[in-house]
C-alpha cells in the first residue's frame, strides 16, 4: 500500500466533515445553504458568533492599548417593550429593505457577490459604529453574512431574499437583547 493512499476510514471522515462544512461555506459564499428555513437558522449563529468574537477581540485590543472600551460603547438604553419591538421587528425589516437597495447599488459596481457583501458589511459596520465605535466590530461580519444571505436568495425572488436576511437579523438582535437581560 503506497504511503499517500488514504486509510479506509478517511473517506467517511472526509465525507462527514464535508457535509458539515458545505452549508457554512455556501452561506458565507452567497450561495443557498439548503431550504430557506435551514439557511435562516444557519445564518443566525454564523452571523452572531464571529461577531461576538470580533467584539471581544476589539475589547481586548482596546485594553492592551490602554483605552477604556466603555468609552467606545453606545450609550446604554433601557430595555422596554419599545426597545424590543425596535430591535427585533423594526430594525430587521427596515434595515433589510435598505440592505437590498445597497446591495443592488453595489452590484452595479462589481458583479462579484462576495465583494458586494463585504463592502455592504463594512458600510453597515461603519454606520452602526457611529452609535458606538465598538459596534463596528459587532456588526460588520453580521451584515456580511446577511448580505450573502440576501444575494444567495435574490434569484429565487425578492421575498425569499428579504426573509433570508431579515429573519437571521431578528434572531441575532433577539439574542443580543436576551444577553443584556442576563447582565
Amino acid at each position: 500500500m503506497p504511503l499517500l493512499e488514504p486509510s479506509p476510514a478517511a473517506p467517511c471522515t472526509a465525507k462527514s466533515t464535508k457535509r458539515w462544512h458545505a452549508p457554512l461555506r455556501a452561506l458565507v459564499s452567497a450561495q443557498r445553504a439548503g431550504p430557506l428555513w435551514f439557511h435562516c437558522l444557519l445564518a443566525w449563529p454564523a452571523g452572531l458568533l464571529p461577531s461576538v468574537a470580533l467584539l471581544g477581540l476589539a475589547h481586548v485590543m482596546a485594553a492592551l492599548l490602554g483605552l477604556d472600551a466603555a468609552a467606545f460603547q453606545p450609550p446604554a438604553r433601557v430595555l422596554s417593550v419599545g426597545e424590543f419591538f425596535s430591535s427585533v421587528v423594526f430594525a430587521p425589516v427596515v434595515e433589510t429593505l435598505m440592505l437590498g437597495g445597497l446591495l443592488w447599488l453595489l452590484s452595479r459596481l462589481s458583479p462579484q457577490p462576495l465583494f458586494v457583501a463585504a463592502m455592504s458589511g463594512l458600510l453597515w459596520g461603519a454606520l452602526h459604529g457611529t452609535f458606538g465605535l465598538l459596534w463596528f466590530f459587532g456588526t460588520a461580519w453580521t451584515f456580511y453574512v446577511l448580505g450573502c444571505c440576501y444575494l444567495a436568495w435574490r434569484p429565487q425572488g425578492w421575498w425569499k431574499a428579504f426573509v433570508a436576511a431579515a429573519l437571521p437579523h431578528a434572531l441575532i438582535n433577539l439574542t443580543a437583547l436576551s444577553m443584556r437581560l442576563l447582565d
